[in-house]
């Protein structure tokens, strides 16, 4: 246990919130290209992705440097951020309200809609260079994140809103195909179905078949801290309207490949919740979903301000956590 804490205590990394965010856009800069990540669901493939986002398939194809269309579940796609699929300007967002944008159709823009795209500073700005850097007005920059004219720079690792990313409505993923037989069998061979119960287990779905016998998978230590989460901490009567909620940067080391099978702890550190309590923790980016232990306080040092909590490394990991630094949603029950 001490050597998780100097675990957690090596990582060195701080954010500045400005403000609430709603959503989990993040723009990245490689190589001068801007672009943000997309982590790919069973079922996807790069027609629905590119549509998605607004993206032509070879663009995306290329940035990705892929060859072929097979893409694999948990793979991250570098979407490239473009005139096409980028409201940077106010007049554009005003154009976009009005079914008015440019390259769009009315009845094109009506099956789309926008998400807030963000930006976190790596160093300090000035204003005019970053809005440069980022390739968008310094008017839109100063009005969506309310900065005045008297405000000439931006301090390091401040959370900013850089306009709305155009997405398409229609679901990313496609619903499972149902499969029609053009030759029912005869009315004596049908056999009554047996009756299946599914099974919530660590968000797998089991069946209990009366027919068969299956072996159910093993409690993981993440659904363990759930049952804590569910049993110890909530009150009786408690609805979802009670959980405390918290949003903000966390901070995680994460793990290579080569060490994900060994990292078996889901616990934090919170300076705001209470040393032993149990935290739902959601990446909105992709909705993933965890339960972790609070193990202790956040150290005071300057590399840790203004983060919500620090997270252990598979915890990290099995959020989808992209980078070190990434936005979370925090649920917790008051203190009974």
């Amino acid at each position: 246990m001490y050597k998780f804490i100097l675990l957690l205590l090596s990582v060195t990394l701080a954010i500045k919130a400005n403000g609430a965010v709603n959503d989990s856009l993040i723009l990245k800069k490689e190589k001068g290209v801007n672009l943000f990540y997309h982590q790919v669901e069973p079922r996807q493939n790069i027609y629905r992705i590119a549509k998605h986002y607004n993206v032509a398939q070879i663009d995306l194809k290329n940035a990705n440097k892929l060859i072929a269309d097979t893409l694999s579940k948990g793979q991250l796609l570098k979407i490239p951020i473009t005139k096409r699929n980028w409201i940077n300007k106010i007049d554009q967002l005003s154009d976009y309200k009005n079914g008015q944008l440019d390259n769009f159709k009315p009845e094109e823009l009506a099956k789309d809609s926008i998400q807030q795209l963000y930006y976190i500073t790596k160093g300090t700005w000035k204003i005019i260079d970053l809005a440069e850097y980022l390739q968008i007005p310094e008017s839109a920059l100063r009005k969506w994140n309310h900065i005045s004219q008297k405000t000439l720079s931006i301090e390091a690792n401040t959370i900013l809103k850089i306009g709305f990313i155009l997405i398409n409505k229609q679901p990313i993923t496609p619903a499972p195909a149902q499969v029609k037989s053009n030759n029912p069998a005869p009315l004596a061979s049908i056999q009554p179905t047996p009756t299946i119960e599914p099974i919530k287990h660590d968000s797998v779905i089991i069946s209990k078949d009366s027919s068969k016998t299956r072996t159910l998978q093993p409690e993981t230590q993440n659904t363990k801290i759930q049952k804590l989460y569910t049993s110890m901490y909530k009150p009786k009567d408690a609805i979802d309207e009670d959980e405390l909620k918290q949003h903000g940067p966390a901070l995680g080391f994460i793990a290579d490949s080569a060490h994900v099978n060994t990292l078996k702890s889901y616990y934090a550190l919170s300076n705001t919740i209470q040393v032993g309590r149990v935290v739902k923790v959601i990446n909105p980016m992709n909705q993933q979903l965890i339960f972790v232990k609070i193990l202790g306080k956040i150290p005071d040092l300057a590399e840790n301000q203004h983060c919500i909590i620090k997270i252990s490394p598979e915890a990290a990991n099995e959020l989808g956590a992209i980078d070190e630094r990434f936005l979370v949603d925090l649920f917790y029950y008051p203190k009974k």
